[in-house]
């Protein structure tokens, strides 16, 4: 069994940097851990070296699906079985990256699978067992309750992409993620992708990783409007999910009212830019729309 281990970097130096030493400690054996450092020139990291490690430099911010792709290509010269995708921001034990494995082992239809995710922002901490589908829900995100035992495992819908061990094998029939989302919900594309050819998706919650998220200046505009659009850009792709369209027009123009209304410069330019580039279908990047001197 050989594993993957991919880190997108993209100005997190320290996190990343810290997360890269708790893996070396874990001395993990046929390991492959590549690093892929979006829009810059040159290596970051130039005094970190492993013989397990690859690092690979993009010029260009290619979002989270391309600069994964990117791994997922390095990987695919190393014939990987399993790969694992983490955020610089994430806390895992090794033995919770082995418990995964183990499951992905003796679940062989399962495409992807995921711990329980206890997620801090701005103080306030939320469980979550994995997602639900896209177009259908508004709040995606499973919270943990009572009456999930802690020794029991949950299909899901998607996985939550800040820690997700994939069955490798599976990818290449599948395909790698669609870099037309750029950020957010590709994750829960792909996993709908993997769904359509009759793999499974699973939560493993009496399995633990730590995410400390911090405050995003952005959350309320550059976040949100991926997140509107990016749902838009999957019904369009999947003709089954065009259904959901008119809830989600009614929510985008809900939203800009209630802007407009409530006198929100902010709100009302971000719903604006949504309800323009879904309407022309504008995908990729657009971070120079909510960030200035960015592109």
């Amino acid at each position: 069994m050989k594993l993957g281990i991919i880190i997108l970097y993209w100005k997190n130096k320290s996190l990343s940097l810290k997360l890269l030493n708790q893996l070396f400690e874990w001395k993990l054996r046929d390991t492959v851990l590549v690093l892929v450092q979006n829009e810059t020139e040159q290596d970051n990291f130039p005094e970190t070296t492993n013989p397990n490690l690859i690092k690979i430099c993009s010029s260009e911010n290619t979002g989270f699906g391309g600069g994964m792709n990117l791994g997922f290509e390095e990987l695919n010269k190393h014939s990987v079985d399993y790969t694992l995708l983490l955020n610089a921001d994430i806390e895992i034990d090794k033995a919770v990256v082995l418990q995964l494995t183990e499951y992905l082992i003796e679940q062989p239809n399962t495409f992807a699978v995921g711990p329980k995710i206890v997620e801090t922002f701005n103080g306030e901490t939320k469980h979550y067992i994995g997602g639900r589908n896209i177009a259908q829900f508004v709040n995606t995100r499973i919270e943990a309750n009572a009456t999930h035992q802690l020794n029991e495992s949950f299909s899901v819908d998607y996985v939550i992409g800040a820690v997700i061990l994939l069955n490798h094998h599976h990818l290449q029939k599948t395909g790698f993620f669609d870099e037309d989302f750029f950020f957010s919900g590709e994750v829960a594309e792909l996993c709908y992708r993997a769904n359509q050819k009759g793999y499974t998706c699973a939560t493993l919650a009496n399995n633990i990783a730590y995410h400390y998220l911090e405050e995003a200046t952005l959350r309320d505009s550059l976040y949100k409007y991926y997140n509107f659009r990016n749902r838009f850009l999957f019904m369009s792709k999947h003709l089954s999910q065009k259904k959901y369209l008119r809830k989600w027009y009614w929510i985008i123009c809900k939203d800009l009212i209630y802007n407009l209304i409530s006198f929100n410069l902010k709100g009302t330019k971000t719903a604006l830019i949504i309800i323009h580039d879904v309407f022309f279908k504008i995908k990729g990047n657009q971070h120079h729309k909510f960030i200035k001197n960015k592109k």
